[in-house]
């Protein structure tokens, strides 16, 4: 059975677009943008990274982000296709808001996904064990892996590198050549 290694945050849900609908504009009622054409879009909220950070955390502790709908299409395929390979969910986010995307995952996703694993987004303050450090260095240590799903071509080059097929998730502010369903072919054709 093949291994599939998900990516959480706008891939298996839409945070940011979320976050934009029951945070940002809340909390900042002039702001107009509708959606992140870039991850971060600290220049287009004209806003400084300490701010949009302190933003996106308090709403991934929020109702409305443990509310989150899992991505309709992705859903739909784990439904009909997800007990065809071994599922993993590689995220990285701050420690602190680790506890509700593991449990936003196994409610949504627990049928399949047998693992949850998170690289440290660091924060002011906090002092963490220097384990893995970066997607690219977890996914290293996983062994066998043979698809690594994730919105970030930074991610997606180190997978890459590890000789994994890796498939960028499109993202207003990625360039995947893909579309949704076409990554979601890509996978069944393996099953």
């Amino acid at each position: 059975m093949k291994t599939i290694v998900w990516d959480l945050d706008d891939v298996l849900n839409n945070l940011m677009e979320a976050w934009l609908d029951n945070a940002w504009r809340i909390e900042h009622a002039g702001s107009t943008i509708a959606y992140a054409r870039s991850n971060p879009p600290t220049a287009e909220l004209a806003t400084t990274s300490e701010a949009y950070l302190a933003s996106l955390d308090r709403f991934r502790l929020s109702p409305a982000s443990r509310d989150l709908r899992p991505q309709p299409a992705l859903m739909s395929w784990f439904q009909r296709f997800g007990d065809r390979f071994y599922h993993h969910i590689l995220t990285a986010r701050p420690v602190a808001t680790v506890a509700p995307a593991a449990d936003w995952a196994f409610t949504h996703f627990g049928r399949w996904i047998r693992h949850f694993h998170f690289v440290p987004s660091p924060r002011p303050g906090e002092s963490l064990p220097a384990y893995q450090r970066t997607k690219g260095e977890m996914l290293a240590e996983f062994g066998s892996v043979d698809f690594f799903i994730d919105d970030s071509t930074e991610n997606v080059a180190a997978a890459s590198a590890l000789g994994i097929n890796a498939l960028l998730f499109p993202q207003p502010w990625n360039r995947s050549e893909l579309t949704i369903p076409a990554l979601l072919d890509e996978l069944t054709r393996h099953s």
